[in-house]
């Protein structure tokens, strides 16, 4: 067994030595017309690919606009509707400005009254201690009482 593996072996390393020596010019002008065969298959192959690649990444690009597109257009319409709530929440903010000035007007004006009532009366009043004081210049025993309460 090991005898024929040898031989085999032997064989084989000597065989492509003979090939190879006993290639003529014309061989190798097949070889060449082979090999650049080949190369422009492998070139259209690489070109194909490359078409392809191209294509597929013209439609991601595609895609992805689109997909941009719609959430820029989503985006625009959200801010839009915060655009009409924030006007919303600014015109009520204003309506209940409006209306707390108008309720302390309302809720004010009894107290301006009232006080300019107690003004007059403050004044009545005044008058009227006046008209006591010169009174007591002339009775000592009024004026000994408005003394007492403190009035002098």
């Amino acid at each position: 067994m090991m005898k024929k593996l040898l031989i085999l072996s032997s064989i084989l390393i000597f065989l492509p030595i003979n090939t190879f020596a006993e290639l003529t010019k014309q061989d190798i002008a097949e070889i060449r017309m082979v090999v650049k065969e080949e190369i422009g298959h492998v070139d259209k192959r690489i070109d194909d690919l490359e078409k392809g690649l191209n294509k597929r990444i013209d439609d991601l690009e595609k895609g992805l606009n689109k997909r941009i597109d719609d959430l820029d257009n989503k985006l625009s319409t959200r801010i839009n509707d915060l655009q009409g709530l924030f006007y919303v929440l600014l015109a009520g903010m204003f309506t209940l400005v409006g209306f707390i000035l108008w309720d302390r007007r309302t809720t004010l004006a009894p107290a301006v009254k009232q006080m300019e009532e107690l003004s007059q009366k403050e004044k009545a009043v005044d008058k009227m201690l006046e008209v006591l004081k010169v009174y007591a210049k002339k009775e000592p025993r009024f004026k000994e009482a408005m003394q007492t309460a403190g009035l002098l």
